[in-house]
């Protein structure tokens, strides 16, 4: 190490020993910390509250169809303690979701939000085939006069990059039914959520599953030798959440066939006879077995599933997904009552023409 480096450690040990500097020093981090809490003082991070209660919903936008002007803000539909407004913030642009939020969310024991709900009912209108993820982007003192990137956000938008499915605005219209029953059944919302995650955890493609086999354009392999000891961990969740989802809408199976039966004729759209073709026997066979199998592989007590194959997991996920579309035929609402029960607003929708996508705006 050179004399210049030694002199220079030297000097810096000689400043920050005298105690002028250590006052002066002091007085900067005393500075700083004010500065900080006046800020949090003024701008409160525990949204949504009276300056920080609205958001932009990232991972969704709306095609403008040449319908939606520069400035336009237009309500859309009400969720619990949220209205939905779409907003337009440029020309030829996509068109934004915008959340606005009742502070009362807080007094919730578990707030149901409206992201969740969108999330799950868009997810479900695919058949599982595309998986939704929302995220609110909070903003202090929405005005929708202020341009995009000079919005005041709680998230610091420089690491912000997220992608965004941009969708008809008539896409929530067709989801409207599955919206209001996610947002007035939690027993829907929850099965929704763990058939959701168990398609996370092991996909496959729902649609085929459920297809004749000769007519099938995805093949179902089971994994390689080298790709089995990855897989097994990741089938055990997927059946652990098919079963809960299960469970959820028509509980554990009992002694009592009678009173299982019933069950199914008051909450299912579906014979419990009918054939269960991917396991090759009857529904309410198939759904002892089910609890059976999610046994083994929830309680393995670390052991490796040997048993768990992905023909297994799928017939699994595959009942749990027609459990779940059979209680919402069942249990949904006619379209015209939904839209009304989620303020959905018609004359906003009726402006839109059919099979039109572009993000030309109206001029």
């Amino acid at each position: 190490m050179s004399s210049k480096t030694n002199n220079t450690s030297e000097d810096l040990k000689k400043i920050f020993s005298d105690e002028k500097y250590i006052e002066l020093f002091q007085n900067y981090i005393n500075a700083t910390n004010e500065r900080d809490r006046l800020y949090r003082e003024i701008n409160p991070d525990d949204a949504p509250n009276d300056v920080l209660n609205h958001a932009k919903i990232d991972g969704i936008a709306f095609f403008a169809d040449e319908v939606l002007a520069k400035g336009d803000f237009f309500p859309f539909l009400r969720i619990g303690s949220e209205q939905f407004f779409v907003w337009v913030y440029e020309e030829d642009t996509e068109a934004y979701l915008i959340s606005e939020v009742n502070s009362e969310v807080k007094n919730y024991k578990v707030w149901k939000t409206g992201v969740s709900i969108l999330e799950a009912a868009l997810t479900l209108m695919v058949s599982l085939e595309g998986i939704f993820e929302l995220d609110y982007n909070w903003i202090y003192r929405f005005n929708i006069h202020t341009p995009l990137d000079k919005l005041h956000y709680l998230k610091n938008q420089e690491f912000n990059y997220s992608s965004s499915s941009i969708r008809r605005i008539t896409d929530i219209e067709e989801a409207i039914r599955l919206i209001e029953l996610l947002h007035s059944d939690d027993n829907f919302f929850i099965a929704s959520q763990n058939i959701i995650h168990a398609k996370k955890s092991h996909d496959f493609c729902q649609i085929c599953a459920l297809t004749p086999e000769h007519a099938r354009k995805h093949k179902h392999y089971e994994p390689e030798i080298w790709e089995q000891i990855n897989w097994i961990p990741k089938m055990e969740i997927a059946l652990v959440q098919a079963t809960r989802a299960v469970e959820s809408l028509i509980g554990k199976p009992g002694k009592n066939e009678k009173r299982i039966r019933q069950r199914w004729v008051d909450k299912l759209n579906l014979d419990p006879d009918e054939s269960f073709k991917l396991a090759d026997k009857s529904y309410l066979e198939y759904y002892y077995d089910l609890f059976q199998i999610r046994g083994s592989a929830a309680h393995s007590l670390g052991k490796i599933s040997f048993e768990i194959t992905r023909t297994i997991t799928i017939q699994a996920q595959s009942f749990a997904w027609i459990i779940i579309n059979r209680y919402y035929e069942k249990k949904s609402l006619d379209k015209e009552t939904a839209l009304n029960k989620m303020c959905y607003n018609p004359s906003f929708i009726n402006l839109f023409p059919e099979n039109r996508s572009t993000n030309c705006t109206k001029k």
